[in-house]
């Protein structure tokens, strides 16, 4: 390869003395140039060009691509700026062969064509192409690009006849056959768009119409699956990447390592929404299948972590979280590990901790939802806003020390943490999973009506994150309400173990929160998807489920023991003390000393607590206000 690269001559001034693809010629010249500019410095610049159209074989002929037999991924080098030719192997019983291209970072493009026209090429971290094959062909061509230097991950699948053609009836996106999955996210949400595919035919024929009809033997009988797959949390490598992808390969490799988030027909939108789980990547794929013919195609596998990557900092997706975020959850996370072991014994501070929490979160949502500022913003003012309403709710506690207003408090407060937790728990989230669910919560709460209550209020908060039927904003809102308030209701009868369990519950996952601040993890989108629904009223539509991988297995460990263990401190801190001590404020008047009160003929004799008289002399004995005090005479 050395022989055949190219070889410019470049002049300190800048100009170009010779072009060689002899070395020994372009020696020669390099020494003439010298002697000519007089020992100014020659820059020797070599490139390899092979299979791409700059290079330049000896007899002058286009190169050969790179040609790619089966459907294993290959991995392809491409250099920055430069056009990569490859070809497949088709052979003669396909009728059609989809390409596909991936990088972690930055876009690649793939095109038929050297030219890239946008009608017919596609750019992205995730591109595909459609390449139908005429009865002649034996080979398939296709070339890539990208802007810097990068390892593709390139893999081509061949189609029959009848097998479904992925984003064949395109009507939305600039192709005419568009087989990606368009994949952008928000703060929010990650948006999952693709074309409607259209029936397979034999090579030379042409295809279905689209629109024509809506009977059995039209495109609309398709029916379409997304999956998705995660992977490892905090792993932004480009082989782990890699490796997620090669997993998703095929149908069969979907429906073993996917997951299945979502089942559509053609006369749906091809639309759906997720969660976004920033630094945490996701692998999403769709399968059209003809039902009729039983057979299944794949469109090309689209990826996302849900940030940006960028060869220049800041890079969105090396930081775990904004600073502000980290501070706050970091604060308020020691506050809670305080709380979970020492709660009851301090209920001031207990009451500070659960007004400031449920404050904050009705102050972010409304914030976050009707003001229009940024998320900083929004942060500060709730945590001063927080700070106003846990002072408050200390302060009537310091004040009057009433332990039903604490009880309620508490109550809603755990309700919400485990309505949350309840709705997105990673167990039994298929549709045909709800009724024998809903049969096993109700013969656990045959034992006692509460517990029947409580299941039934399960159930439906598990249906309504993503049975299509019943997602809905107002509805979502009115079980976690009803839950929390029902929570408090049933076990109002016991306040002492209830402000002991919300304090050992709710501390401790505010601890675990803090540290999904700096490890990714999907036990923190726990409470955060909560708050986004608050806030984002489209999130409602989002088909939720959260990733329970090692990491998440450790912090919900964590998370139990640490409630476990709070719950047993506080209860050994106060059990030799009343359930609920005097208030603050009572008790320090009572210890306060009081002036005394002077009796005379004047001062009723049934006074009330004053134990100080002033003994005039009438005899041995004297009455002190009312209460008599022992003597020898009358």
């Amino acid at each position: 390869s050395f022989l055949t690269r190219k070889w410019t001559l470049v002049l300190a001034g800048g100009q170009t003395c010779a072009v060689h693809a002899d070395v020994r010629a372009a020696r020669r010249q390099m020494l003439s140039c010298c002697a000519m500019w007089g020992g100014a410095l020659v820059v020797l610049a070599g490139r390899a060009v092979y299979g791409t159209e700059e290079e330049t074989p000896s007899g002058g002929a286009e190169p050969e691509p790179v040609l790619i037999r089966g459907s294993e991924p290959m991995h392809i080098a491409l250099l920055a700026n430069t056009t990569r030719h490859l070809g497949v192997d088709t052979g003669s019983e396909a009728v059609g062969v989809l390409v596909r291209a991936h990088t972690l970072s930055p876009n690649v493009s793939i095109s038929r064509t050297q030219a890239f026209p946008p009608q017919s090429s596609y750019t992205g971290t995730s591109a595909g192409l459609w390449i139908p094959l005429r009865p002649s062909d034996r080979q398939a061509d296709f070339c890539l690009r990208a802007s810097e230097n990068v390892t593709a991950l390139v893999t081509a699948v061949l189609y029959g006849e009848q097998d479904p053609v992925p984003g064949a009836c395109n009507m939305e996106f600039r192709m005419e056959d568009d087989p990606n999955i368009h994949l952008r996210f928000t703060t929010h949400e990650t948006v999952t768009e693709f074309a409607p595919a259209n029936l397979g035919v034999a090579r030379g024929q042409p295809p279905p119409s689209c629109d024509t009809g809506q009977g059995t033997h039209t495109r609309w009988r398709l029916t379409y699956e997304l999956y998705q797959y995660f992977l490892p949390e905090g792993d932004l490598s480009e082989a782990s990447l890699f490796d997620g992808l090669a997993k998703m390969n095929s149908v069969r490799e979907v429906e073993q390592n996917g997951r299945k988030v979502a089942s559509l027909t053609s006369l749906d939108k091809t639309r759906v929404l997720g969660n976004a789980y920033a630094g945490i990547g996701v692998v999403f794929c769709v399968i059209v299948r003809d039902p009729l013919l039983n057979t299944s195609s794949l469109y090309v596998p689209a990826s996302t972590y849900s940030c940006h990557f960028s060869s220049r900092p800041p890079q969105s997706c090396q930081i775990q979280g904004q600073t502000a975020t980290r501070v706050f959850f970091t604060v308020l996370g020691v506050c809670g590990l305080f709380v979970c072991f020492m709660g009851h014994r301090f209920l001031t501070a207990e009451s500070f901790f659960l007004g400031f929490l449920t404050f904050g979160f009705v102050a972010f949502a409304v914030l976050g939802r009707f003001s229009g500022q940024s998320y900083e913003m929004c942060l500060v003012y709730t945590a001063v806003l927080a700070v106003v309403g846990g002072g408050l709710c200390a302060l009537c506690w310091w004040r009057f020390g009433a332990p039903i207003p604490l009880t309620v408090l508490a109550g809603l407060a755990l309700g919400l943490v485990l309505a949350a937790g309840i709705a997105l728990s990673p167990v039994g989230k298929s549709p045909q999973s709800v009724v024998p669910q809903s049969l096993a919560c109700y013969m656990c709460g045959i034992i006692h009506v509460r517990c029947m209550i409580l299941s039934s209020m399960c159930v439906c908060l598990r249906s309504t994150v993503n049975e299509p039927p019943l997602r809905s904003y107002l509805l979502f809102w009115v079980c976690v309400t009803g839950f929390s308030v029902l929570l408090t209701l049933l076990l109002l009868s016991w306040p002492r173990t209830l402000i002991i369990l919300s304090g050992a519950v709710v501390g401790s996952y505010m601890a675990v929160f803090m540290l999904g601040t700096f490890l990714p993890s999907g036990l923190s989108y726990v409470l955060v998807s909560a708050v986004r629904r608050a806030v984002s009223p489209p999130f409602s539509q989002a088909i939720v489920f959260v990733p329970f991988q090692t990491r998440d297995f450790v912090l919900t460990t964590l998370w139990a023991v640490l409630a476990v263990g709070g719950a047993v401190s506080q209860h050994f801190l106060t059990r030799d003390k009343p359930h609920f001590p005097p208030c603050p404020y009572r008790s320090r008047s009572s210890q306060t000393p009081s002036a005394p009160q002077v009796c005379d003929e004047r001062t009723p004799l049934r006074g009330r607590g004053v134990q100080v008289c002033d003994h005039t002399g009438l005899g041995r004995s004297a009455w002190c206000c009312g209460a008599a005090l022992p003597s020898g005479g009358d």
